[in-house]
């Protein structure tokens, strides 16, 4: 993508065989071109911040990773847990790859699921961020907490995708491109007139990338007759549920992968334990927070994003508050100047 040539494409192999993806500023960072990193959502990648990083490149050494389970980072089998696609798990990827880039602490801003990496981030490893920024999120255990009918309707891929294994992905799987264009294009987004062409063919080929493919051009179910052909047991047949989530990480790892993150941060999933404990231990944000949403979005109508993050922070740390006018909830790619000048503005 043109608009990444002075960008580096990395790879950074981390232990458990995990890879982490990432475009990388070329140059060096210094005390008039800081580090900072931006964390993409679901369903997307670090080509969500494109046109951001266009406008910030001179002024920030800038790493946008793609989250473990997306883009081009490794897409592991989910554990019987979820652990290691928990948020303390995917913040420490982020820490790994600041440690191989040599930067002790840096600037910190995510959108939707790279928001919540960066809240585990900021609590787990606060010496690291300089300043936080999160976009169009509130607090998961917050938002949990205030679970009503009108969130469960507006936000129900919070419940879908945490279904076991395979059940969400298998249902996925019949309508990958509408599936996903349907998600692009919600939450006051207003469909998909905000995403550059070539933003949305990466974002098609990262999500619907198959091992092995579950339908045929035609529709039919291609992975059935090669199971038949190969003398391998089809699904119904398999009596191990191992077996079956093996099967389909194999076969569709970034929709597996995405559902392992939301499985994590369910209800009674290994992140929501680990804020129970943080928020029994009294840990709160220790930085300086700017919580932005957008204007159109479900979380500008449901909640008080602002409130909610200050009592995620410690008492007398500035935490501002900023609607983003005309927007939904994409909002690194519906408004990238407001985004850029907004981040330029905080992180000083």
């Amino acid at each position: 993508m043109n608009s990444f040539e002075n960008f580096q494409l990395r790879q950074f192999n981390l232990p458990q065989g995990i890879h982490i993806n990432a475009r990388v500023a070329s140059g060096t960072p210094s005390t008039s071109r800081p580090p900072l990193f931006l964390l993409h959502g679901f369903p997307q990648s670090h080509v969500c911040w494109r046109r951001v990083a266009q406008q910030l490149q001179q002024q920030y050494f800038l790493v946008l990773p793609d989250l473990r389970g997306y883009g081009d980072s490794a897409q592991p089998l989910g554990a019987d847990d979820h652990s290691n696609y928990s948020k303390r798990e995917m913040a420490a990827d982020v820490v790994a790859v600041a440690d191989a880039l040599g930067i002790a602490d840096f600037f910190l801003a995510g959108h939707d699921r790279g928001g919540r990496v960066a809240h585990r981030l900021a609590l787990d490893h606060p010496q690291r961020v300089r300043k936080l920024c999160v976009l169009d999120i509130a607090p998961t255990l917050a938002m949990h907490e205030a679970t009503g009918p009108d969130f469960a309707q507006a936000y129900y891929h919070w419940f879908h995708l945490a279904q076991p294994c395979p059940l969400p992905e298998l249902m996925i799987a019949g309508c990958l491109r509408q599936y996903l264009h349907a998600k692009l294009g919600g939450w006051g987004a207003g469909g998909l007139g905000h995403i550059a062409a070539e933003d949305l063919a990466e974002y098609e080929r990262s999500f619907m990338r198959q091992g092995k493919h579950l339908y045929a051009k035609d529709g039919s179910n291609a992975a059935g007759q090669e199971s038949r052909e190969a003398g391998e047991p089809s699904l119904k047949q398999q009596q191990k549920q191992g077996e079956a989530r093996l099967d389909v990480a194999r076969r569709l790892p970034a929709v597996h992968a995405a559902c392992e993150d939301y499985r994590a941060s369910s209800w009674s999933g290994i992140d929501i334990q680990h804020d129970r404990q943080s928020r029994a231990a009294g840990q709160r944000l220790s930085c300086e927070v700017l919580a932005a949403w957008g204007e159109r979005g479900v979380v500008a109508r449901l909640f008080d994003v602002e409130g909610l993050w200050r009592a995620a922070a410690a008492d007398g740390v500035a935490v501002r508050g900023e609607v983003v006018p005309g927007v939904g909830h994409f909002i690194p790619e519906e408004a990238p100047e407001y985004t850029a000048d907004m981040l330029q503005e905080f992180f000083r």
